[in-house]
């Protein structure tokens, strides 16, 4: 009887450090698997703020391109103002002659009225 229940707690041991093992190696398995999904919750919020940053990109890109283009405008348009500035100046001078000659005019004829 000895033999048998030497056995038996050998078996019991046995049993029981398979058990302990399997136990730990459950415990692995489930702290990786939990790692796993914290690694895909991560990869599909990577994802969301990829696509996010994607799409503002997007939106300052277009901005660029209005502001470009009201950029090409103001400059057009400012070249224009310089042209039309040009004009008046050259339109005062003018008028400025004019008004001299028309007051050398004046006093010549008061001139030629009185003699």
């Amino acid at each position: 009887m000895n033999s048998g229940s030497s056995s038996r707690e050998r078996s019991f041991l046995t049993s029981r450090a398979s058990n302990v093992q399997f136990a730990n190696q459950l415990q692995t398995n489930l702290g990786d698997v939990t790692g796993l999904f914290k690694q895909i919750s991560k990869g599909s919020r990577s994802s969301e703020l990829l696509s996010q940053a994607s799409r503002n990109f997007a939106a300052v890109d277009s901005n660029i391109n209005s502001s470009e283009q009201v950029f090409h405008k103001l400059t057009a348009l400012s070249a224009h103002l310089g042209y039309q500035q040009e004009a008046i100046q050259k339109s005062l001078e003018l008028s400025l002659n004019v008004r001299e000659q028309l007051q050398s005019l004046t006093s010549l004829i008061s001139k030629s009225e009185l003699s």
